[in-house]
Order: structure tokens, then sequence, then C-alpha cells
């Protein structure tokens, strides 16, 4: 499997701007690109967005609208480091920090951020990719968001 392309760094950029490198690339220069972000909506999981809308936002039809959710996001992306802390203390594997925006080898509308990259403390020393996300469960109704870690070998 050929290795993907480094698009830029995403470190200490604005909202905005990093939203906008997604959508069109750093040089904007993508008709349209689809990101981990976009998955659920194309499978119609999300429930703010429909696929036709995230189709109009992708064919420059339609503006994409804020989130309902922000304070969720933003908490959400704050934990995300917490996560990855326990997550390594709990398997001992090393956590890398990659604010990386890549693309695809292949297929060039295809981009994505990873939350953190991590090495196995076995002595293969494997690598591979960790997404941290909070899912919505039973305590949503006691106010507390419960993290799922989920790892991918490369």
């Amino acid at each position: 499997m050929a290795e993907p392309n480094l698009l830029c760094d995403t470190k200490g950029m604005d909202r905005k701007k990093w939203l906008e490198c997604r959508m069109h690339g750093p040089k904007g220069d993508l008709e349209y690109t689809v990101g981990g972000s976009d998955v659920s909506t194309i499978f119609g999981l999300n429930p703010w967005m429909t696929p036709l809308e995230l189709w109009n936002i992708k064919k420059g039809l339609m503006q994409p609208t804020d989130p309902p959710n922000p304070g969720q996001l933003e908490m959400g992306h704050l934990l995300e480091p917490i996560a990855a802390h326990f997550y390594g203390k709990r398997t001992g594997n090393k956590i890398i920090e990659d604010t990386g925006l890549y693309q695809h080898a292949s297929i060039s509308y295809a981009l994505a951020n990873f939350d953190f990259k991590f090495e196995e403390r076995s002595a293969a020393g494997k690598k591979g990719i960790l997404e941290c996300s909070a899912i919505r469960s039973q305590l949503k109704r006691l106010g507390l968001t419960l993290y799922e870690v989920r790892e991918l070998i490369l």
C-alpha cells in the first residue's frame, strides 16, 4: 500500500482555515473532498445533515451551516488527548501527536486528519492510527460522555 501524501500541518490553524483546507485542500485546488467526518452523512447516519445536503455542499450549491452542537464538538476535541493518554497508559503503546492533513495516494479527493498515531510496545513495534471518539449512550441522560478509542494497525 502506498503512503498517503502529507498536504500540510494543521497545528495552530484556526478552525476556518482548517475547514477550508479540508474542503478544497490547502492550495484550494481540489474541487471537492471526502473526509472521515463525511462518511456518516454519506451512509445516512448523521442526525444533523442528509446525504443530499452534503452533496449540495460538495458541489458548491449550498453553504455548510454551523453545527447545532458546537459545545459537544469542542468538548469532544478537548477530550481526545485525555482519551489517548489513558489508551497509552492501558496498553503501554507510545502515543504520537499527528497534526497533518493527508491525501490518499491514488484517490485525490480522499483526505484525512488522524487524532493520533501510536507505536506498539511489542518487539514488532507495529504502527497504527488512533481514533478517539465520543459516543452517545444511556450515559447521555446523566450528562456524561463515554469515550471510545479505536486503533488501526498500519
